[in-house]
């Protein structure tokens, strides 16, 4: 689908455009089935894109509402959660994690890696871990923000 775009790079979700959204959101979860055999995890927003949550979360909302009130189209419930309680309730079902081994098992290739471009918030998502992922970036945000939290107490 289509979607709109604005000069700040988020776009807008509104009734008009919800269902867009969600179909984009329904191919961006299809294609991560392949390597989650319970519930399916899509982490929204990242460290330094997601920096206006109450926006983003306005629009998540009416995403989650969408979903839950089509269910027999889309055969999904969506909700927020924390990751304790992704983790707790993937503990409570009856799957098998077996081991794999580096690189025979992987027919699809590593590190997991998933555009997504939902709301004008275009980042690729690699599953790796968070100590990997973009680990310089994050060290000069930390030492721009000492230095900007240094500056004002001077």
């Amino acid at each position: 689908p289509s979607l709109p775009s604005s000069e700040n790079g988020y776009a807008p979700v509104t009734k008009h455009n919800v269902e867009d959204y969600c179909n984009l959101l329904y191919k961006f979860l299809l294609a991560r089935r392949p390597v989650y055999q319970g519930p399916i995890l899509a982490v929204w927003g990242s460290d330094f894109r997601f920096t206006q949550a109450p926006y983003m979360f306005g629009n998540m909302s009416l995403i989650h509402k969408y979903y839950n009130e089509h269910k027999e189209k889309f055969g999904i419930t969506i909700r927020y959660t924390t990751l304790a309680q992704y983790v707790d309730h993937v503990h409570t079902l009856p799957l098998k994690f077996p081991v794999k081994k580096w690189p025979t098992d992987f027919e699809f290739g590593w590190p997991h890696a998933w555009p997504m471009n939902l709301t004008g918030n275009m980042s690729t998502q690699y599953q790796t871990g968070a100590p990997t992922s973009r680990a310089v970036y994050k060290q000069y945000c930390r030492s721009t923000s000492a230095l900007h939290h240094a500056t004002e107490i001077f």
